[in-house]
């Protein structure tokens, strides 16, 4: 029994959702959630232009969540949002792309959420690699209002053929800035967005820490064994992706693909609690249009401590709590020591015998959503958020960069460059 069968017969889920048989040389399957959206189509025909190359083929699973509480005017943009894609899928026809649907109607409140809608055409995504008999095909996650590059397939399939030991990839992304679909206020707010995320990663990169990714819902790749063996994505209201992928930089097998591109769109939207709808929605609510973001200073107490991580090697509880009493700045050291860090310290050292081991099974427990907790709590203790571009141009100082353009827009192309390049060139913590 391989790893998509045990985790089939762990979920429970043998019946299939989508009856056709795949075809046997499928390696892809892209899952898109949707619920009342308008601009599917658009998102089928982005990825119906891509390069296919002969040797694979992809499927897209729509999967139609609609919650039960949905209101009159929701429920009747679904079902156009439907019919609108049936009639896509009539008129356009592509041996290399088969799109399948995928309906859940009336979802519960508790399974409402986008979560559970990923997860399900992640889950049959499963099931349709195992009827194919391609253990080794790649999960591919997007929304339905994003658009991709044309060489989209071509480079997750370059990525996960040439990375063999990788087991999942952050896809390039960049928001779209300008046009006539909303007005000046939403692209004027996902440009202050789009830096805070491009710099709290750099921010966390700069720390030293090895969970600095992205982790979009809509820009992501995983190997369906990996997804399998890590127990697939739990049903969440939001935030699922960031939690799964957790998952796989825990093992040190995430990386980052950067010679394509996701376009999402910067929709205003209140259907999740976390992501970019709810914040660009926020934005614009408020009169003075400013946005705020972690002061730089919290990710150099961070630094500071990870700089010296290696110092609490072999050392016991009571060592600990001493150690971070004495070297480590307030906001990091009370944080650990609520969050029981000296206890963990010495449970760690206790199943090690390297400083190599010692260094994995730390950052391990110090992982991204921990990052994000000490982050979270730093600001409501010690200091208070920032203009993001004020702290956007702090970070990028303290890199060695001088920025020659200190506006959203300047600042915003400048770390788009350290992103697709990889931070090439910049010294950063080891």
């Amino acid at each position: 029994m391989n790893d998509l069968d045990r985790y089939l017969d762990r979920i429970g889920q043998r019946p299939w959702l989508v009856p056709d048989m795949p075809p046997p040389g499928l390696n892809m399957v892209v899952v898109i959630p949707s619920f009342a959206e308008e601009n599917l189509p658009l998102t089928l025909e982005s990825l119906a232009q891509c390069t296919f190359l002969p040797r694979f083929h992809a499927e897209v699973i729509v999967v139609f969540n609609c919650p039960a509480r949905a209101s009159a005017e929701e429920k009747r943009l679904h079902k156009k949002s439907i019919r609108d894609v049936e009639e896509w899928i009539r008129y356009y026809a592509n041996p290399s792309l088969t799109v399948h649907l995928v309906h859940a109607p009336a979802v519960p409140p508790k399974y409402s959420g986008v979560g559970h809608a990923r997860k399900t055409g992640m889950d049959e995504g499963i099931v349709r690699f195992l009827r194919a008999g391609r253990e080794d095909g790649i999960l591919i996650s997007l929304d339905a209002d994003t658009l991709v590059d044309g060489n989209y397939f071509a480079e997750i399939d370059c990525y996960f053929t040439t990375h063999l030991q990788r087991e999942g990839c952050a896809i390039y992304y960049e928001h779209s800035l300008k046009g006539d679909d909303y007005p000046p206020d939403v692209y004027q707010a996902i440009t202050d967005y789009e830096i805070h995320l491009r710099y709290h990663v750099g921010g966390v990169k700069y720390a030293g820490s090895p969970y600095a990714f992205h982790t979009l819902g809509s820009a992501f790749a995983v190997r369906a064994s990996a997804y399998a063996r890590l127990g697939g994505m739990k049903a969440r209201q939001g935030a699922e992706d960031f939690y799964f992928l957790q998952k796989i930089m825990d093992l040190g097998k995430f990386g980052e693909l950067n010679e394509t591109r996701v376009i999402p769109s910067p929709r205003p939207s209140g259907r999740v609690p976390f992501g970019t709808g709810p914040v660009v929605t926020e934005w614009i609510r408020r009169k003075d249009h400013s946005f705020s973001t972690y002061a730089f200073e919290a990710y150099g107490w961070l630094r500071n401590f990870f700089r010296h991580v290696n110092r609490y090697y072999l050392l016991g509880a009571e060592e600990t709590e001493d150690l971070l009493k004495e070297t480590l700045h307030p906001a990091i050291g009370e944080f650990l020591l609520r969050n029981g860090f000296p206890a963990a310290n010495e449970e760690i050292n206790r199943n090690v015998a390297s400083l190599a081991s010692y260094r994995k099974r730390f950052f391990r427990w110090f992982n991204g959503f921990r990052t994000v907790k000490y982050l979270n709590d730093v600001h409501t203790r010690f200091v208070e958020k920032q203009p993001v571009t004020q702290e956007a141009v702090k970070l990028l100082n303290a890199l060695g960069i001088k920025p020659q353009q200190r506006d959203a827009a300047g600042l915003l192309e400048v770390f788009r460059k350290l992103d697709r390049e990889g931070y090439k060139g910049i010294t950063l913590p080891q």
